[in-house]
């Protein structure tokens, strides 16, 4: 199949109206779980069942397009090699929007499907998330002139080819993308180029590998839009396939939103150190040039600990991070996994008077640098210990020394080469533990 681009065709703005009717917003969560982005689904928006003829305006440009509402569906034809489309009129930002599909037409190479965040000024700006008779997907950035493809045409069994029917979930969240297609996940995605807009629908006749070009009709049906909001981590540390050692991920031990004030240890020592939740997180400020740390109460062995973390003071020289295997005593030993506000990461062994770098300061363009947020991934499986830094592998090391401990938050503000500490001020949120289990290495 030769999927192309092509310039957009405006065609009349629609207008629905916003609804509060009940859904099955369980379901369409519980469908969600699958994506690497924490969303969680709110109010329904709209409701569409297209039962008026009325409820959807109609557009018609000669014999090559004719865009109306017909025996309740919102019917789309097209024999143009172009995008056709409908906007709604209600602005929005983030959402999850959901809509049946049936192809009508035997034609295979097409594309159809629903936008979120198109432009007010109806030019068919917008995300599109799309899918085709040939059993393709893909999400793309529409411009003025332009489709910029943010996933590529990429053919799936998930997709039902031909003349049947389809239901399409598109997640846009913040920058998050996500298309679902008969719910399951084909494709994700991060844009940060359009914030907000309207919603629509969208049907293209592509031109085959000779130019010629087929009539494309697609039904739409139950057509939904929900309220939606984002968490900042992923639902499950995801370890990569090119790791020293196989690891298995397994039941989560501990989901700690720091909603509670009493949820983590709290520590001051005069105005040098102040550890606390405070408004959600757990916030560690250090300006002494040594380690601080706060632990759980949770003896565990083999474990896999995330956190996101946000930098909030400018000092780039510090260390900060999770640690696991604490010792009980609370002595600050155990597995230490620190990035830096300059970009280095380090896993350092702790005792009780010295850390013991296992993989020394190196810097990498992986970690965010300064007044930034960053997504810590440790592993602790049998000796085996493998640092994560925003989903990507950085570091790995093996280690017998502990076996056991607590699960801990550490900061630490650092020296420079003239002897001066200047303040560190991080926030850790989102923090989860997991079971987990080792395979047999892979050397």
């Amino acid at each position: 199949m030769r999927k192309v681009l092509w310039l957009l065709v405006v065609v009349g703005v629609l207008g629905f109206g916003m609804l509060t009717a009940s859904a099955q917003v369980e379901d369409v969560q519980s469908m969600l779980g699958a994506g690497t982005q924490t969303v969680t689904v709110g109010n329904l928006l709209l409701d569409e069942p297209f039962d008026s003829p009325d409820v959807w305006e109609s557009y018609q440009q000669d014999s090559d397009v004719n865009l109306r509402v017909e025996d309740g569906v919102y019917r789309m034809f097209s024999q143009l090699s172009s995008v056709m489309w409908g906007m709604n009129s209600q602005l929005h930002t983030d959402v999850v929007i959901e809509a049946d599909t049936l192809q009508n037409s035997a034609e295979l190479n097409n594309a159809y499907g629903v936008i979120c965040r198109s432009d007010v000024d109806n030019s068919g700006t917008g995300y599109y998330f799309r899918i085709s008779g040939d059993g393709y997907y893909s999400i793309v950035r529409a411009e003025k002139t332009e489709m910029v493809a943010l996933v590529e045409w990429t053919q799936s069994p998930v997709v039902n080819q031909g003349q049947k029917s389809n239901h399409i979930t598109a997640v846009c969240v913040g920058d998050y993308l996500a298309l679902y297609v008969n719910g399951e996940l084909v494709a994700e995605a991060n844009d940060s180029t359009y914030s907000e807009g309207y919603a629509g629908l969208s049907v293209s006749a592509l031109a085959d590998s000779k130019g010629n070009l087929k009539p494309t009709d697609v039904s739409f049906d139950n057509v939904r839009i929900y309220e939606a909001s984002s968490g900042t981590s992923v639902l499950t540390p995801v370890l990569s396939d090119a790791a020293q050692q196989t690891v298995t991920v397994g039941n989560l031990l501990l989901d700690e939103p720091f909603d509670s004030a009493d949820a983590w240890e709290a520590y001051q020592k005069d105005s040098d150190v102040n550890l606390r939740v405070e408004d959600g997180v757990y916030r560690m400020f250090n300006q002494l040039n040594n380690v601080m740390w706060g632990l759980n109460s949770q003896l565990h062995t083999d474990v896999v600990i995330e956190a996101d973390t946000l930098q909030n003071s400018e000092e780039l020289n510090n260390a900060y991070g999770v640690i696991c295997r604490s010792d009980v005593d609370n002595n600050g030993t155990g597995y230490y996994f620190r990035i830096s506000g300059d970009g280095y990461y380090s896993i350092v062994r702790g005792e009780k008077t010295e850390m013991v770098p296992l993989v020394e300061w190196t810097q990498t363009p992986v970690v965010n640098q300064g007044q930034n947020s960053n997504h810590i991934t440790a592993v602790c499986v049998g000796d085996y210990l493998a640092l994560y830094v925003n989903g990507e592998l950085v570091a790995e090391a093996n280690d017998s020394t502990y076996s056991e401990g607590y699960a801990g938050l550490s900061v630490s503000a650092l020296a420079d080469s003239n002897g001066n500490v200047k303040p560190t001020d991080v926030s850790f949120d989102n923090l989860r533990i997991y079971e987990a289990s080792s395979g047999k290495g892979k050397r």
